[in-house]
């Protein structure tokens, strides 16, 4: 109103200390996120002193509440069965200094006056750390823990849910575990394919190559697995030296669903010929499509 001209209106003062008091008491602070310096910035908008001096008030009536919220939150865990070895801290600079790879388990209060758990979350993803990720808030909007999720958190709990806690943290402990677990496989899988003296790949029902190692690419003449891949569009044609035993060897794979020791004469880059031996097998995914 006063950036239009209009003289304020008092009952806004109102409203808006009333919208200040139900965050406050729910433990919502999303809209909260004071700088450092908030109040000479409320005193540049000309908001009344007497708010000023009771936000600021309420800000450390809520900032006394936090540690109680931590102490419920380690009761919970202990109820759970967790030994527990934790560290609380409010700052981003504090947070930032805490942040290791060996934590277990990360839980955040959606809001705190100059920090949020989305800052927090997005600050272990720079990290590049796969530490479980729990956001605890006294009320949280449906679609801010939706995005959340999205961005990587592993759960969220309002506070009067706290007993739902340490199964929580159980879950999510278990997820990681099993990321990890994938994750070594993948790796595993990754150092054999690239260290195959085999060819091996991966190819599509129209003969485009999905994968191919480095093995491969040099038994035929290309000098990289994305040469070759990108170099050969039609294989009946480009590395088949007989194209009617590509159309054979994919009646076969498609009737028995694996084909082995299939042996066929291909052509390398330079128009070389050599003789091959094919092992092959079907892959079908969720809906039976080949």
């Amino acid at each position: 109103q006063q950036m239009r001209g209009e003289p304020p209106d008092p009952r806004d003062d109102i409203h808006a200390l009333g919208v200040i008091w139900y965050q406050l008491l729910t433990g919502d602070l999303s809209l909260l996120i004071m700088p450092a310096d908030w109040q000479e910035e409320l005193a540049e908008r000309r908001v009344p002193e007497a708010v000023v001096r009771l936000l600021g008030s309420c800000l450390a009536s809520r900032a006394d509440r936090r540690p109680a919220d931590a102490e419920l939150m380690l009761h919970e865990l202990r109820r759970a069965g967790f030994d527990l070895n934790w560290q609380r801290v409010e700052t981003e600079a504090d947070y930032r200094t805490s942040l290791h790879a060996d934590l277990d388990v990360i839980l955040a209060d959606y809001s705190l006056p100059q920090f949020d758990a989305l800052r927090a979350l997005q600050l272990l993803q720079e990290r590049g750390l796969a530490i479980p990720f729990i956001i605890v808030s006294g009320t949280i909007d449906e679609e801010i823990a939706v995005c959340a999720m999205k961005q990587g958190a592993a759960d969220y709990l309002l506070k009067d849910r706290l007993a739902r806690l340490g199964q929580a943290v159980v879950q999510a402990l278990e997820q990681k575990q099993l990321c990890e677990a994938k994750r070594q496989a993948e790796e595993k899988y990754r150092t054999i394919f690239d260290n195959a003296v085999e060819g091996i790949f991966q190819m599509r029902p129209d003969g485009r190559f999905i994968t191919a190692n480095p093995a491969l690419a040099r038994m035929l003449g290309y000098a990289s697995p994305d040469e070759l891949m990108t170099s050969l569009s039609d294989i009946e044609r480009q590395l088949y030296v007989d194209p009617a035993q590509h159309a054979e060897f994919r009646r076969l794979l498609t009737e028995h669903g694996v084909v082995q020791d299939f042996e066929t004469q291909i052509r390398r880059q330079d128009g070389s010929e050599m003789w091959i031996a094919l092992n092959a097998r079907v892959i079908y995914d969720a809906s039976g499509t080949l």
